[in-house]
């Protein structure tokens, strides 16, 4: 589940949950993703994102994350 909330004209909040149940694993890992997209042009996205865990059975990175993407 994704919420995205426009800022200004070029910046966004976004807010995701995502939930990942593995077989034979009694509990599903649960993220949650906050953070900010910069959109420099409309096909080039600088973004920055916290992301948290609970329950992490899949190896997934908590922390601080950045990424630059680019819409060919």
């Amino acid at each position: 589940m994704q919420l995205v909330a426009p800022l200004s004209e070029r910046l966004y909040s976004v807010a995701r949950y995502e939930s990942y149940l593995k077989a034979q694993q009694p509990r599903a890992t649960q993220l949650l993703v906050t953070g900010l997209n910069y959109r420099i042009t409309p096909a080039v996205v600088l973004k920055a994102e916290w992301i948290g865990s609970r329950h992490n059975t899949i190896g997934a990175p908590d922390g601080f994350m950045s990424s630059l993407s680019i819409l060919f």
